[in-house]
């Protein structure tokens, strides 16, 4: 079999592509790349970054630092949004958005820079940003008309025919539910909107700070913490947000005389990931519902409530986190609940 170029390779990409030395010096620019911002590989090659600031509108700062640190060794992969322009000579020009992914670029263990990819996410952003649109606006108005029926439960009282009464007090319980969901979703909107944003964070600091959250509610539920002092995972800020809600799941659904929840985090997998693992003592799960959470089941009419949307979100966030998410019977009752994310190291320690 012929050997690759690597230059031939990089060049059939698609995305704009580029390699910094440790000095800082560009080493590598694919064809793409010269395509776009029509500047000649003799200008580029050996050149420091700056003159792409002129098709950078927002974020060339932080691209230039996150380049600077990930060439030297300081940190590892590292993802930077910036706000691009196409052609900047334009009297308009197109305006994009892009995720610039910068990796160490190393060869027989030696550290010779940074290499960086820029994909270009305008469209998946403007999707998100117009679904964000119009989930706000129809939340908007039927949180209104179900103020409207809440109201009801003030004249219920006030009825005389007892089957009345009791057919308007279901009906406000079910408006009461509908008003939790729009609640549930837009929380939901507001942890999962948006690119992932990666970060090396501490995870015993996010589930002892989640139990402790819990604990003051329910002073009769037993949380137990991890002992592990530290243990950092590649997550995005959305996971403490889906930890909490495992765990105020756990109690919320116990109907234990004395609910009990018992919180492990360790290493898996060789120590390529981390597993945040969350034991209860509660009914058990449905069947039905790890299905979903697990991505093994679609949600469908009979299934989609409200728990049921709770898990199916935190699985969105353990992939986002490029994790898993499973379900087991715990003994002699109960239910695992373990959240798998990649291990990363502590911030500011060499990877």
């Amino acid at each position: 079999m012929d050997t690759f170029d690597t230059n031939t390779v990089t060049d059939c990409l698609l995305e704009p592509v580029f390699a910094v030395r440790t000095n800082g010096n560009i080493a590598f620019v694919n064809a793409r790349l010269l395509e776009l911002t029509q500047v000649s590989q003799d200008t580029a090659i050996g050149s420091e970054i700056g003159w792409l600031e002129q098709f950078v509108a927002d974020g060339f700062d932080r691209l230039h630092h996150t380049i600077t640190s990930v060439s030297r060794g300081e940190t590892a992969d590292q993802r930077v949004n910036l706000e691009m322009r196409h052609p900047p000579s334009a009297p308009v020009p197109r305006q994009l958005t892009a995720e610039a992914r910068v990796a160490p670029l190393i060869r027989d263990g030696e550290l010779l820079g940074a290499l960086v990819a820029i994909r270009d996410i305008t469209v998946q952003r403007q999707r998100r940003e117009r679904l964000h649109v119009l989930s706000r606006t129809l939340r908007h108005d039927i949180r209104n008309q179900l103020n409207v029926v809440l109201g009801l439960d003030e004249i219920t009282a006030e009825l005389e025919d007892e089957q009345k009464q009791k057919r308007v007090e279901k009906a406000v319980e079910a408006t009461e539910c509908l008003y939790a969901m729009t609640e549930k979703t837009r929380l939901i909107e507001r942890q999962i909107a948006g690119e992932p944003d990666h970060s090396s964070q501490n995870l015993i600091q996010i589930v002892s700070a989640a139990a402790a959250e819990i604990r003051g509610g329910y002073p009769d539920a037993v949380i137990e913490d991890p002992v592990t002092e530290s243990a950092h995972g590649e997550v995005t800020n959305a996971f403490a947000t889906a930890v909490e809600h495992v765990i105020r799941n756990a109690i919320e659904h116990n109907d234990s005389p004395e609910p009990r929840v018992e919180i492990t985090v360790a290493e898996s997998l060789g120590g390529e990931y981390i597993d945040v693992r969350i034991a209860d003592n509660g009914p058990g799960i449905d069947p039905k519902q790890a299905e979903i959470a697990e991505g093994e089941r679609q949600m469908d009419q009979s299934t989609m409530h409200l728990d049921g949307l709770g898990l199916w979100t935190v699985r969105w966030v353990v992939q986002n986190c490029g994790g898993n998410l499973t379900f087991a019977s715990n003994a002699p009752r109960g239910t695992i609940v373990t959240l798998r994310v990649p291990r990363a190291e502590e911030s500011g320690s060499p990877a």
